[in-house]
C-alpha cells in the first residue's frame, strides 16, 4: 500500500511528466542487504523514477526541459518505517497520513523522535513564534552555536517554539554510520544527517535510525521538552479553554510577499476597524466574540477543530444583521490573520497550538496616574489633522491628547501626531530629559475591565520601531522639522501654547548624550487596582497566562529600547 501510494503521488503532481525507471531490488543486491543488517532491517523496497518539467524561466513555448532523477526507499524494522524521498513527496505522504479514511500508518510521535535524536548538545534551532505578529518580534529565528540551548533567553524566546534542531550525536559504540550530527523537524517526522559515502553506507545509517527509535519505543525514553524554555505545540485540543484575548493582524503587519493579496489586505482592514470582546467557555476551546463596528454591534461564535493535524475555526454569526458585521464575519475565516489566546495557556495561530512558557519577572517600570476628568477611551481631539492638532489641551478637550497636554506642562512639548511621526509627542524637560509619548486610547473604561494583551500590541511595536531615533539626535531633529513646514503643529512651552516648534528644535540641539532619554507609553487601559489583583492573584490558573504575556512583551519592548540608550517607563491609570 504504501509504495503503491508514493507512484501514484508522484504521477499526481501538475506540469510534470513522470517515467518509472526501476523498482525492486535484485536478488544480489538484497543479499548483501540481508547479510549485513538482517538483525536490525525486516523488509526493504524502493523504485527510481525521472522528472521532466520546464524550467520555472521559461516561456510556454519553449523546448528546454529540465530531467531529475530521484530514488525512494522505504525501509521497516518491526512496526516502523523509513522512507527516503524527496520533500513534495515527502508532504503527500503526511498528507495521506492524516486524510479519511486514515491509512494504516502514522507519523512517529513527537516525543519519541525527540528522545532517539535530540539527546546531545544542541548545535542549531530553528525557531516559529508563537506570538501575534509585531514589529518589535521576528516572526522566525535560526541560531547556531556551541550549546545553543544555554544561549536561550527564557523572556525573549518563551513565546517561539521549535520548528527545528540539529544536535550532536551522543557517542555511542554501536552506531558506525550515523555519526557527527542529526537534523530533526520533529512536527513533519523529518531527521537528516551528513552526506553517505555509498548506498550501503546510507543503509546502515538508516537502520541505526530506526534502532534508535525502537529503542526509545521500548524502553519508554520519550523527550517531551527538549528545551524547556521553549514555547511546545501540541495537537491535543481537549486541553485548551476559556478563550481571553483575539488579536488580529493590521495591513502594515502583513509581510512584503507576492502570498499577500488584495483580499488579505482588505480582510486585514475590515479587522482592525472592529473591536472585539471575547468571551470563552471554561471547558472547551470555542467561544463567542461581542463585534462593534462603526455603524453596528453582534455576536459571532467560534467553533475550534482539529482537521488534519491542523486546528481551525468556524464562525457563525448570531446577532446583528448589519454589513458590516457580516464583512467581519468574512474576514474572520481568514485564520491567518488572527490568534487566539487561553487562560489554559495556550494560543492557536497559523494552524498550530502552542503551550507558553510563563514568565514570573514583573516588570518594574509601570506608573499609575490619574486621568480624572479625562476619557480613557478617546485618544485624540477630532478625526483630522488640523481639527486634531486645533483642539488639543482646549478646555473642553477630555482626550488622552489632552491629557498629555496637560500632564507634560513643564518644559517643551510639540504634538508629531501624523503621516511619519516620530511619536505622538515629543517633551523636553527643564532638567534635559528627552521623552518620547506614545499614546493609545484603552479598550474599555468600565472599572471591572480585565488584561487585555491586545491593549499594547501596536502601541509597543510602534514605541520598540520610533524609539530609534533617540539614538540620533540629528536625525530626530530632521524628522520633527518636516512637519512643521507642512503643517501648523501643536506645540507648548510650560504649558503655554506657542505658535511653532521653533524654541523647541533649538532646545533639542542642546541636549547631551549623557542626559537622560526614555519611552513612554500612555496606555490607561491597565489600573492599579487591576495589576494588584493579578500580581496577588499571579499563580492563578486564570490570571497567569495574561500576565505573563503582556509582561513579557514590556520586557521585550524594554530591551530593544535599553539598547539604544534609554529606557522604558508604561503608564496605567490609578483607577
Amino acid at each position: 500500500m504504501l509504495m503503491s501510494f508514493m507512484r501514484s503521488a508522484i504521477k499526481s503532481r501538475e506540469n510534470r511528466t513522470y517515467t518509472l525507471l526501476g523498482a525492486g531490488f535484485n536478488d544480489g543486491l538484497i543479499e548483501a542487504i540481508r547479510s549485513n543488517y538482517t538483525s536490525t532491517i525486516d523488509q526493504i523496497d524502493g523504485f527510481i523514477y525521472k522528472l521532466e518539467a520546464p524550467p520555472s524561466w521559461v516561456t510556454s513555448e519553449s523546448i528546454y526541459i529540465d530531467t531529475t532523477h530521484s530514488l525512494v526507499i522505504a525501509l521497516r524494522r518491526g512496526r516502523m518505517f523509513a522512507i527516503h524521498c524527496e520533500a513534495p513527496l515527502r508532504e503527500k505522504i503526511l498528507n495521506w497520513m492524516k486524510r479519511e479514511p486514515r491509512p494504516p500508518f502514522s507519523q512517529v510521535s513527537r516525543s519519541v523522535l525527540q528522545g532517539a535524536f535530540l539527546r546531545g548538545e544542541a548545535k542549531g534551532l530553528w525557531l516559529r513564534g508563537t506570538h501575534t505578529r509585531s514589529a518589535i518580534r521576528p516572526d522566525t529565528k535560526h541560531i547556531t552555536g556551541m550549546r545553543v540551548e544555554d544561549a536561550l533567553n527564557p523572556l525573549e524566546d518563551s513565546s517561539f517554539a521549535m520548528a527545528a534542531v540539529r544536535t550532536s550525536i551522543t557517542e555511542d559504540a554501536t552506531s558506525t554510520a550515523l555519526l557527527g550530527s542529526i537534523g530533526a523537524s520533529p512536527g513533519k517526522g523529518f531527521v537528516w544527517n551528513r552526506r553517505s559515502q555509498d548506498f550501503y553506507d546510507f543503509i546502515k545509517a538508516s537502520a541505526e535510525a530506526l534502532e534508535l527509535l525502537g529503542d526509545t519505543v521500548i524502553n519508554g525514553t520519550p523527550l517531551d521538552r527538549p528545551f524547556p524554555i521553549l514555547a511546545v505545540e501540541t495537537h491535543d485540543l481537549t486541553r485548551v479553554h476559556s478563550a481571553y484575548d483575539i488579536l488580529t493582524v493590521t495591513p502594515d503587519e502583513l509581510p512584503t510577499s507576492t502570498d499577500i493579496t488584495d483580499e488579505m489586505i482588505e480582510a486585514a482592514e475590515i479587522l482592525g476597524r472592529a473591536s472585539f470582546n471575547i468571551i470563552g467557555e471554561p471547558s472547551t476551546a470555542n467561544f463567542k466574540l461581542e463585534v462593534e463596528t462603526d455603524d453596528s454591534f453582534g455576536t459571532i461564535r467560534g467553533t475550534t477543530h482539529m482537521r488534519a493535524g491542523e486546528a481551525t475555526f468556524e464562525f457563525q454569526q448570531i446577532s446583528g444583521s448589519a454589513p458590516s458585521i457580516t464583512r467581519v464575519l468574512n474576514a474572520l475565516k481568514r485564520h491567518d490573520l488572527l490568534a487566539v489566546y487561553y487562560d489554559s495557556g495556550h494560543a492557536i495561530a497559523a494552524g498550530g497550538i502552542a503551550t507558553r512558557n510563563i514568565n514570573f519577572t514583573p516588570f518594574e517600570n509601570w506608573r499609575f496616574l490619574s486621568f480624572s476628568g479625562f476619557d480613557i477611551t478617546v485618544e485624540k481631539p477630532g478625526n483630522t489633522p488640523k481639527e486634531i492638532h486645533a483642539n488639543i489641551g482646549s478646555k473642553n478637550d477630555t482626550s488622552l491628547f489632552g491629557w498629555v497636554s496637560r500632564h507634560y506642562s513643564s518644559g517643551w512639548l510639540i504634538c508629531d501626531d501624523g503621516p511619519g511621526e516620530a511619536a505622538d509627542f515629543v517633551h523636553l524637560s527643564h532638567d534635559g530629559v528627552l521623552s518620547l509619548i506614545h499614546v493609545k486610547a484603552a479598550h474599555s473604561s468600565s472599572p471591572h475591565r480585565g488584561i487585555a494583551v491586545s491593549a499594547y500590541e501596536v502601541v509597543t511595536g510602534q514605541a520598540a520601531k520610533n524609539g530609534r531615533l533617540l539614538a540620533d539626535l540629528v536625525t530626530l531633529g530632521e524628522v520633527l522639522q518636516i512637519p512643521q513646514k507642512q503643517r501648523e503643529c501643536a506645540s507648548w512651552i510650560d504649558g503655554l501654547r506657542v505658535a511653532d516648534r521653533t524654541e523647541f528644535l533649538d532646545m533639542l540641539e542642546c541636549i547631551s548624550p549623557s542626559d537622560r532619554k526614555q519611552v513612554v507609553i500612555v496606555q490607561p487601559h491597565i489600573s492599579r487596582k487591576i495589576y494588584d489583583e493579578a500580581q496577588a492573584n499571579r499563580d492563578s490558573h486564570h490570571t497567569r497566562p495574561r500576565l505573563s504575556s503582556l509582561e513579557t512583551l514590556l520586557h521585550t519592548t524594554r530591551g530593544a529600547i535599553v539598547a539604544l540608550g534609554a529606557d522604558l517607563q508604561v503608564v496605567g491609570s490609578q483607577r
